[in-house]
């Protein structure tokens, strides 16, 4: 069992025994090789941090008692990056360079049976209307598992 898996689950079992409140842990498999995770590495790693905080924080919308394990398999942002001036700058163009996230989960409730899945995100109309972050790094990602979130645990 890989150290991030032991972590994850070790994290999950912990978040169950809190007082009745939902419990949410986010892993990062690998992820010095996702596809695009920032323009350097240090960016990368905040990047990756902040998704997951955001995850976290989509978790705690979850009844109470519930278990959620989610890793991130692979983040790639909308845009793509270019050199400009010498300088890296990320340009989003059409459809094609909408942000793409792929991610394993695991809910669980007592006495329930537990839901799993591996799933890629995409969203190819993540350039219409105005983003729900606007004002934030990550925007359109935030959103994309903003829509993921509320289509996969809302109605359960």
């Amino acid at each position: 069992m890989s150290i991030a898996v032991r972590t994850l689950v070790a994290a999950a079992l912990l978040g169950a025994s809190a007082a009745g409140a939902a419990s949410v842990a986010v892993a990062f498999v690998e992820p010095s090789r996702y596809t695009d995770a920032g323009n350097a590495v240090w960016e990368e790693r905040q990047n990756v941090e902040a998704l997951g905080r955001h995850l976290e924080a989509l978790g705690q919308r979850l009844p109470a008692g519930q278990t959620l394990t989610i890793q991130l398999l692979d983040v790639d942002l909308a845009g793509t990056l270019q050199l400009r001036g010498g300088w890296p700058v990320r340009i989003v163009r059409d459809r094609t360079d909408g942000p793409r996230i792929k991610l394993r989960y695991m809910l669980s409730a007592p006495g329930q049976a537990a839901r799993s899945g591996e799933e890629e995100l995409r969203d190819i109309a993540f350039a219409r209307g105005l983003p729900s972050y606007r004002n934030q790094p990550l925007h359109y990602e935030k959103r994309l598992l903003d829509a993921w979130f509320a289509e996969r645990f809302a109605a359960h």
